[in-house]
């Protein structure tokens, strides 16, 4: 039996080490990332992290031991720098989002951020605790933080949002990304488990001497690991070929705000505010209450074990469980944990234990949120038609900020309510300490406790998810037909993917349980999507659409008022009837803001701009530097001109878009024979 046993697990290692080499350049089949790409991604990640966990250690809040320890800048002093600093973030927040999203680059639009924002990252993260705060006033201190530390966040969240955000476009397939996550969060992992146990080593973590050696050893290492991730991967996301990311702030920030799941997600995060005082209790229980820094160094490294079970478990459990089932069973675990730690937070090797565990099913969000966002990433483009990641993203943070302006003052008011302001040596008192470990303990289980009621409302199931898919795939196959870039491979795939779909609603048809009413719904998304020109709603819409393009421009030009009078006097007794007039409102309101639009920026007689003019710039000669200006100067002016006529033109551009859209999809059954020849 042993002999059985053991050849079984050689016949699997073998199995996995061939596999290895076997899909090492080139993906498995019907994946799209290659092992060598994932190995690229994760070993690169933990460069990258490197970088954020040293800069990480530099926070405006209570439980910095740099900022409040070592330097000693009270914590209500602490959350004011930081809601100032906050304010300046909130002007960056948007920029940061344009430029994703509207990122062209044969790198793709993340890449480009992690090979020029982690240099500038070290450097400021190196530059804060290199400054001379021996010879400073206490507002000299402050101000100096201050100032390096608004520096800082003008690159550091651009650095690692760049690396989350890579993960998203690396490949299509959510549970492929699922488990390059998994993997790749197991090997970045090394660098914050690396970074927590040593600094205790080097010396006394409220010794600001001890950061003078770690920050440029780590950050340095981090800048030439990171080029790995930079280097070694590439972005794939299911669009048109001919798709050209071009999003101004607010179009942008109101078609994210239209998607239920981004509010549902950040909502989550923004009520946790009150578990903020969580992450300062490991280092006051342990640091300050045994005072032995080897055994507590011990302690970080077996804590910082946690994870990995979380990690290992997260993409497995997610598949099997859905991610909502999974991110609810870790925050309930997680509340049990917290209350239990209130009971037994005076006992090192209880609370340790508690702590532990709940690091443990916390570690699991590493893989389900970053999965869940993804998702949401994908809802969004089925929506909208829009890749919004950095949107998505950056207005999330955005928002965040906002709130934590106001919120971020409720755990410094709680500390200082117990006495604790820049006098740190006092937690080595456990009456002054465990009072606040208490307070803490009991603001965290409110915190998560909130968190955790957005997502009973998250019902993006995988079925969904996967037939939104399929629609993107329809909507690309189309659009590449149309400019007659489809592919023998894609037209396959994608027609396979809608046949799948016919054949979920012909085996669910008689079926009255939950379950296949979910698939059933699920699979008329990609059903609907192939026959939405034959529904009166969609008639009616083209033919509105017909009439917009005949007139042209110039008829856009001239609004008439009776319109919005006729759309307001429409019937709203009904939801139906509430619905269509709002519709109508909206439709009306849109044609009388183009008009004006149109008659400031392009009035009677103005050159039109076209999309072949930015064809032509992107034709233009580039083998010469002084072409390459050239070229550089004549796509920005041509794109710019052709992004004010589809602001201004609105309506015209989507009634040209339905209408395109239809004729495209009228050919299906040409589509459909050029399968079956393929196949024959």
């Amino acid at each position: 039996m042993k002999n059985g046993k053991c050849k079984r697990a050689l016949a699997f290692c073998k199995e996995k080490v061939l596999n290895l080499r076997r899909y090492w350049k080139t993906p498995p089949d019907k994946k799209y990332v290659s092992y060598r790409e994932i190995a690229a991604y994760s070993v690169g990640g933990a460069g990258v992290y490197f970088i954020v966990s040293m800069v990480g250690l530099i926070v405006l809040n209570a439980g910095s031991m740099i900022v409040g320890a070592s330097i000693g800048i009270t914590a209500l002093d602490l959350q004011t720098m930081n809601v100032a600093a906050t304010l300046v973030g909130l002007v960056f927040a948007p920029m940061r989002a344009m430029l994703f999203d509207n990122t062209r680059s044969a790198m793709g639009k993340f890449r480009p951020y992690l090979l020029t924002m982690g240099l500038p990252t070290a450097f400021l993260g190196t530059l804060l605790v290199y400054l001379p705060y021996e010879d400073m006033a206490y507002r000299d201190k402050a101000v100096s933080v201050f100032v390096v530390y608004t520096l800082l966040q003008v690159f550091s969240p651009f650095y690692s949002a760049a690396y989350a955000g890579l993960v998203q476009v690396m490949s299509p397939n959510s549970s492929e990304r699922a488990w390059i996550i998994e993997v790749s969060s197991i090997i970045y992992s090394a660098a914050p488990t690396i970074i927590n146990p040593v600094l205790p080593l080097i010396g006394p973590l409220e010794d600001l001497h001890t950061y003078r050696i770690a920050f440029p050893v780590f950050c340095l290492l981090g800048v030439a690991v990171s080029m790995l991730c930079v280097f070694g991967t590439r972005e794939r996301i299911i669009v048109p070929k001919r798709y050209v990311p071009r999003v101004g702030f607010w179009e942008g920030f109101k078609k994210v705000s239209r998607n239920k799941y981004f509010w549902i997600i950040n909502l989550s995060t923004w009520l946790n505010f009150l578990a903020g005082g969580y992450g300062y209790l490991f280092q006051w229980i342990f640091y300050y209450g045994m005072n032995n820094t080897g055994l507590y160094s011990l302690m970080v490294v077996i804590r910082g074990e946690a994870a990995t079970p979380g990690m290992l478990l997260g993409a497995p459990l997610a598949n099997r469980l859905g991610k909502r089932r999974i991110c609810l069973l870790s925050m309930a675990a997680q509340v049990v944990c917290l209350v239990l730690m209130l009971v037994c937070y005076k006992s090192y090797i209880l609370v340790f234990i508690m702590i532990y565990l709940k690091d443990m099913f916390a570690a699991l969000s590493i893989i389900y949120l970053p999965a869940m966002k993804a998702d949401v990433m994908e809802y969004q483009q089925y929506k909208t038609g829009d890749r919004l990641e950095g949107f998505i993203e950056q207005s999330g943070v955005l928002l965040g900020n906002a709130i934590a302006l106001v919120t971020g003052y409720a755990i410094p008011l709680i500390l200082q309510r117990y006495g604790l302001t820049n006098n740190y040596d006092d937690l080595f008192n456990a009456e002054f300490r465990n009072p606040i470990v208490y307070a803490m303990i009991a603001a965290a289980i409110a915190g998560t406790v909130l968190s955790l009621i957005p997502f009973l409302f998250y019902d993006l199931s995988e079925d969904k998810r996967q037939n939104m898919i399929r629609v993107l795939k329809i909507r690309a196959l189309f659009t590449d037909n149309r400019n007659g870039e489809l592919s023998d491979e894609a037209l396959c795939d994608t027609v396979e993917e809608v046949y799948a779909a016919y054949a979920a609603l012909r085996e669910t048809a008689g079926g009255t349980d939950k379950a296949s009413a979910a698939r059933r719904a699920a699979a008329q998304m990609t059903v609907a999507e192939l026959e939405k020109f034959e529904s009166a709603a969609m008639r009616a819409r083209v033919a509105r659409a017909e009439r917009l393009t005949a007139a042209g421009l110039d008829g856009l030009r001239q609004f008439d008022r009776q319109l919005l009078t006729d759309a307001c006097a429409m019937p709203r007794d009904t939801k139906a009837q509430r619905r269509a007039r709002k519709a109508a409102v909206l439709e009306a309101r849109a044609l009388q803001r183009s008009a004006a639009r149109l008659q400031k920026h392009f009035p009677q007689g103005a050159r039109i701009p076209c999309e072949a003019d930015v064809e032509k710039a992107y034709r233009l000669p580039e083998a010469t530097r002084a072409e390459r200006r050239e070229k550089r100067h004549e796509k920005s002016r041509a794109e710019r001109e052709m992004h004010r006529l589809t602001v201004c033109a609105a309506p015209y551009m989507a009634a040209k878009k339905l209408l395109e859209e239809r004729d495209a999809y009228s050919r299906w059954p040409e589509l459909e024979a050029r399968y079956r020849q393929i196949k024959a």
